[in-house]
Formats: structure tokens, C-alpha cells, sequence
């Protein structure tokens, strides 16, 4: 039995992801052994800094990190980025109702509008 499946509506009329075409682009300028200076995505070029690192290793020994964080993610962590944007921006947030944890910010640029715009708004 074939099972045939298809993307819907919304999800065909989606323009192709820019930053796929700009690696595939990119890819092909380097194999041509052009110089070049990527503007794309901002992925790291240089090691984590050490402290960082020890970090993030100590916190993975602690069980009670071994798990999804729930709804709106950790409070140290909503308190620390509110620290943060007071600090940096002057910018005062409640940690507890301004501030939301994600997996990234395409998670929240892409999920924003289905959660505050009507359909037809």
C-alpha cells in the first residue's frame, strides 16, 4: 500500500527557507575556491569560551536538568534574561508574565502570529 501525503495550503505557499538557498549558494562559490565572507547565519566561528563550557558540563551532572523545562521555562533563566535586558537595554520585564522561553527564534517568529492574529485579520 502506497501512502501519499502532501504538504497543505499554508505550507506550499511558503517561499523556499533563504538561509538552505544561501548555504547551497555559498557551498558552490567555496568549491570554486573563492574567498569568501559569509553575511548568512550566525553560526559561531570561534570556540566557546572555556568558563562556558564548564558550565554547561557541571549543569548536565544535575538530574533536575535532565528534563523539558515546563510551559514557560526556568525561573532563574526568565530572571537572568530580565536582569540582562535591564542591565543592556534599560529595559525593565516581569520575568514571570513579559519573558518566554524557546527553542529558538524562528520557534517564536513563526508561532507569534498563529497565537495573536485572527484568520482574515
Amino acid at each position: 500500500m502506497k501512502v501519499r501525503s502532501s504538504l497543505n495550503q499554508r505550507l506550499q505557499k511558503l517561499p523556499p527557507y533563504l538561509f538552505a538557498e544561501l548555504d547551497r549558494r555559498k557551498k558552490a562559490v567555496l568549491a570554486k575556491g573563492v574567498d569568501l565572507i559569509s553575511l548568512g547565519v550566525g553560526d559561531p566561528d570561534k570556540p566557546t569560551p572555556a568558563h562556558i563550557v564548564a558550565a554547561a558540563k557541571a549543569a548536565l551532572d544535575r538530574p533536575e536538568h535532565h528534563k523539558y523545562p515546563f510551559g514557560s521555562g526556568l525561573s532563574d533563566f526568565r530572571n537572568a534574561v530580565a536582569s540582562f535586558m535591564k542591565k543592556r537595554f534599560h529595559v525593565e520585564l516581569d520575568a514571570n508574565t513579559e519573558i518566554y522561553s524557546l527553542i529558538g527564534s524562528k520557534e517564536g517568529i513563526g508561532h507569534l502570529p498563529l497565537g495573536v492574529i485572527n484568520e482574515r485579520d
